[in-house]
């Protein structure tokens, strides 16, 4: 709705199609455009995908500060990385490849060959990677940790499988809960060294269900 300006009687405000207003006490119009929103398509979509992510990586944000030792990793940053290298689909249906998450990152040697798999009658879950430390390949020793990362999906947690084991040893074997579905479970496998200094590149392990 228009108004008066009584100081310098100029019209100024919104008169049906028409804008009036007052500039260095000289009376101006222009036609009124409805305001558009200022968020581009391509704008719209990074923050539909960045709430995806940050809601989807939240409960494995800690076990990836862990994995990461000595750096200097943001939520900020942990999102960004998950946006470029391990969304799928498109908005609104996105989804995460978690093969592409890196949890553990470091110059500690990798053991070759990791393989997991799912005895249903057993509820055993068993994981044997090959033992070998390889020339060239960075350090790795016998008495080296081996960490298993069990996340459930369905439950946004993770599960402690509770093993102990050296690089040595070439397998694990553990249980998780009867409750948990093997189909909502994914895995990941790094080293620790023995003083707790470095770390591995994580490895996603694909469940093999028998």
């Amino acid at each position: 709705m228009g108004k008066i300006d009584l100081s310098n009687f100029g019209l100024s405000g919104r008169i049906g199609p028409i804008v009036a207003y007052v500039v260095k006490g000289k009376q101006r119009f222009r036609t009124y455009t409805k305001p558009t929103n200022r968020k581009t398509v391509k704008q719209t979509s990074h923050c539909t995908k960045f709430g995806f992510v940050s809601k989807s990586i939240s409960p494995l944000f800690d076990e990836i500060k862990k994995g990461h030792r000595g750096q200097s990793l943001n939520y900020g940053t942990v999102c960004g990385n998950v946006i470029r290298e391990a969304v799928t689909g498109i908005s609104p249906d996105y989804a995460l490849d978690y093969s592409k998450i890196l949890i553990a990152d470091g110059k500690l040697q990798l053991p070759a060959n990791a393989k997991i798999h799912f005895q249903k009658e057993t509820n055993l879950y068993t994981l044997r990677w090959d033992t070998d430390i390889l020339s060239g390949q960075g350090p790795g020793r016998d008495d080296d940790d081996v960490k298993i990362i069990c996340y459930n999906k369905a439950e946004s947690r993770f599960i402690e499988p509770r093993v102990y084991i050296k690089r040595s040893k070439g397998e694990a074997t553990f249980q998780l809960p009867e409750k948990v579905e093997s189909g909502d479970m994914h895995f990941w496998m790094y080293m620790i060294s023995l003083h707790l200094d470095i770390n591995s590149r994580s490895v996603y392990l694909d469940l093999t269900i028998l």
